[in-house]
């Protein structure tokens, strides 16, 4: 009734003849109805309009929400990113990870660019990295922090749907994603329990303060506050990033500057 045009499809599909529509209305008839649900099975939700309204916006989720619990909850871990980074050429070979852990592991290197996609080669930004000699850990991670802004869905949801300065729940955020989206139940926490395993496994969240951390109970408290502490090479690399994404080369700083109370 909520989307009906009177398009008249579940009335064709009556066999008993207990629905008519009048005003714009679907009526029926109750002594005429044998409550065959022919006229609800024939289509999901028994409405043309509605399925089509549901699915323009599986579509829409499917852009803005691909891949969201691509990472099977594990994070990119400290470890296992030092790890790669030792030896990126033979790490297939040469990492202790499971099946599960290596497949996601891939996932999160790809989206940092740290892989190339749908090769297992490493990226020539791995390359440049060892080359300038940047192996700070907190520089790395600021660094690829950025390009899964870019890559990720989980990170691009978090960072663009959450102010900073706030406190929330790890429930919390996994509701409003399922409540946001036509996601399943599965994915959403599936996604949210690969970020704050990110978080809780690397400087992004006990340094970087992008999301601190507390256990209280079965659930997490997520601190999300950030930090002014950026290396001065990584900014240079964020307005690259910047630059390609807008394919805008050329800019004056009043262009960047947020004026905050």
């Amino acid at each position: 009734i909520t989307y009906c045009i009177s398009c008249g499809s579940c009335v064709a599909e009556c066999s008993t003849s207990a629905l008519n529509i009048s005003n714009g209305r679907i009526h029926i008839n109750p002594n005429k109805c044998v409550h065959c649900f022919k006229c609800l099975n024939f289509i999901e939700k028994g409405c043309n309009l509605a399925k089509s309204i549901e699915n323009s916006q599986r579509g829409k989720d499917m852009g803005v929400y691909s891949g969201f619990g691509k990472y099977l909850t594990f994070g990119l871990r400290e470890e296992w990113l030092y790890s790669f980074f030792v030896n990126p050429t033979n790490w297939f070979e040469s990492n202790n990870l499971g099946n599960k852990q290596l497949d996601s592991m891939i996932a999160w290197l790809r989206d940092a660019e740290l892989l190339e996609r749908n090769k297992k080669t490493h990226s020539i930004l791995v390359d440049i990295l060892k080359e300038k000699n940047i192996t700070d850990i907190i520089i790395l991670y600021q660094i690829i922090w950025t390009n899964l802004y870019f890559n990720s869905s989980v990170v691009k949801w978090y960072l663009d749907g959450f102010k900073w300065n706030i406190t929330i729940t790890a429930n919390e955020l996994k509701e409003k994603a399922i409540l946001n989206s036509t996601m399943s139940k599965r994915t959403a926490s599936s996604g949210i329990d690969s970020l704050l395993n990110t978080f809780e496994n690397s400087p992004l969240g006990r340094i970087l303060k992008i999301g601190d951390i507390i256990k209280k109970g079965s659930d997490r408290i997520i601190n999300k506050f950030g930090t002014n502490d950026i290396n001065p090479f990584v900014v240079l690399y964020i307005l690259y990033r910047y630059a390609i994404k807008k394919n805008k080369y050329k800019m004056t700083l009043d262009e960047l500057y947020i004026e905050t109370n």
